[in-house]
């Protein structure tokens, strides 16, 4: 009997749990394979530890005031299972997740796998962009044990929202670095490649994602909160080929281009010389290079201004944490209720 263990790092999520936990309670769960539920609190204000207790939470850990590499750290220890799955708490999965998953949970070498989550029904044009961008970061699609999966730098595609691996990763890697308040996830994939770990993209695991940034306000306060660049001395520090740096390049050329797009309208508006007009179209080609190829990938044609629209907003999100023109010391998601009126809190946010 195989145990898989689902990890739920949760701070003030009585809403959401109720979802999540009805969701796993519906999954097709394959013969030899039995399900753990574990939560590790943040250090919830509200009823979130309570109603998990009522929804039949296996386990429940505290971990109040600590980082979410931290926490999930905890609930790996808090665990026992021989694969642990990280799912948030703001996640719905689909029914068929696990049987998707089975032939490698059945394997005892060290695997990773995960995809990108979706965002929910009917989503906003900011959130079918950027699930377009995700789903087409690598897309050379292979066959292993009668799964299609993505394995060319499949670590790209997975993060802790949908992430999945059996425990020797966990062992190898010795969990998450706690060093990083945020960008842990992708540091953890990053180096489980490097360690020659079989990372998998699967994409039939199947998640919905009710937490995904609705409007171009919330994406860039998601994305100024992911960018940080200690979680980038993995990827930078100790290997002949960088790997993960991706975002990283994708900002310092955008600052590049930004920064020659700003000069040359200057300079044209105080000249008239039309020598400059070809540097203020260098950003916006780039951006619209980078949108066709991802909307040719997805063969979705209708998403290549949206596209651009949003890896505009990235750019300028990531380029402004960079400069230190903004600093993100609490989660995006508690900024966002702290502007709607709906409370604060100093903890880190799942």
């Amino acid at each position: 009997m195989r145990i898989l263990s689902i990890i739920t790092v949760a701070l003030n999520e009585a809403k959401n749990i109720p979802r999540l936990k009805q969701s796993i309670d519906s999954l097709v769960i394959p013969d030899g394979i039995s399900v753990e539920t574990v939560l590790v609190d943040n250090g919830s204000q509200d009823e979130t530890v309570r109603i998990a207790c009522k929804h039949g939470y296996h386990v429940l850990a505290s971990a109040p005031n600590l980082n979410l590499a931290s926490c999930r750290n905890v609930g790996i220890e808090s665990s026992s299972g021989d694969w642990l799955a990280f799912i948030d708490a703001d996640c719905e999965i689909d029914k068929d997740w696990l049987l998707s998953m089975e032939p490698f949970l059945q394997l005892d070498s060290a695997i990773l796998i995960g995809w990108p989550v979706r965002p929910p029904s009917p989503a906003t044009w900011v959130q079918r962009a950027w699930q377009t961008h995700w789903s087409q970061k690598t897309n050379l699609v292979e066959m292993q044990y009668d799964r299609q999966v993505v394995a060319h730098d499949a670590y790209r595609l997975i993060c802790t929202n949908n992430m999945a691996f059996s425990r020797a990763v966990s062992d190898m890697l010795g969990g998450f670095d706690i060093s990083l308040h945020t960008g842990e996830d992708s540091d953890f994939a990053i180096r489980a490649s490097n360690a020659k770990v079989n990372v998998l993209g699967l994409p039939q695991m199947g998640v919905i994602h009710h937490g995904e940034p609705a409007t171009l306000k919330a994406f860039y306060r998601q994305q100024t909160w992911h960018m940080n660049l200690s979680a980038y001395n993995t990827a930078i520090q100790g290997f002949k080929v960088p790997r993960g740096l991706n975002a990283l390049l994708f900002t310092c050329l955008f600052g590049v281009l930004l920064l020659v797009f700003a000069m040359s309208i200057t300079m044209f508006c105080v000249s008239t010389e039309i020598i400059f007009l070809p540097f203020i179209f260098l950003l916006p080609t780039f951006l619209l290079l980078l949108a066709t190829r991802t909307s040719f990938r997805a063969q979705k044609p209708r998403q290549l201004l949206p596209l651009c629209v949003v890896y505009f907003v990235f750019g300028i999100a990531r380029l402004a944490k960079v400069l230190g023109i903004v600093r993100t010391d609490r989660s995006w998601r508690v900024s966002c209720k702290l502007h709607s009126g709906q409370g604060k809190t100093n903890a880190v946010d799942a």
